[in-house]
């Protein structure tokens, strides 16, 4: 789960995100203004959203880095408002069936993913391990929904845009 369960069992989160399968293969074609879209092959993720209030504020990134051969790694960052005007972030990385997380209650206020000029600039660290880098919005697809709470809401994915990762 990107919101830490002990988050949501505390009742300090009333929305989760589970990245159920976080690097797919999808085959098929996709029709975008009458214009057909063929992928093949072409990586993806599949996840739920749920809860009250959710998305609301929310920053998040998911990056899928495959080389040629071997398994892919995962990048998530998902960055909310907390209480006292604080952001929480909670990171994870994924590779051959492990999950780091970077969500413990410590790194959750000293993980960072902010704007910084065109970008927003993150940083997380995991234990032995530090995550940081930047992501640069390009095209971005936006969704209006109505929250079951009856606020309207926009869900903002720049998943087209680009990611730098550097671990140390």
């Amino acid at each position: 789960p990107v919101v830490p369960v002990w988050l949501r069992a505390l009742g300090l989160s009333s929305s989760g995100y589970v990245a159920a399968v976080p690097a797919a293969r999808f085959t098929g074609t996709a029709v975008l203004d009458g214009d057909p879209w063929l992928f093949k092959e072409a990586w993806g993720s599949v996840g739920h959203v749920w809860g009250r209030g959710m998305g609301r504020g929310w920053r998040w990134a998911h990056c899928i880095f495959a080389g040629s051969g071997g398994d892919p790694a995962v990048f998530e960052l998902l960055s909310a408002p907390g209480p006292l005007g604080l952001r929480l972030t909670a990171a994870y990385l994924w590779r051959g069936g492990e999950v780091l997380a970077s969500d413990s209650a410590l790194r959750l206020l000293t993980n960072f993913f902010i704007p910084d000029g065109e970008r927003l600039r993150f940083a997380a660290s995991f234990p032995g391990l530090r995550a940081e880098g930047f992501c640069a919005p390009a095209l971005t697809a936006e969704l209006a929904y109505d929250d079951p709470n009856g606020a309207r809401l926009t869900c903002r994915n720049s998943k087209t845009g680009s990611m730098s990762l550097r671990l140390c």
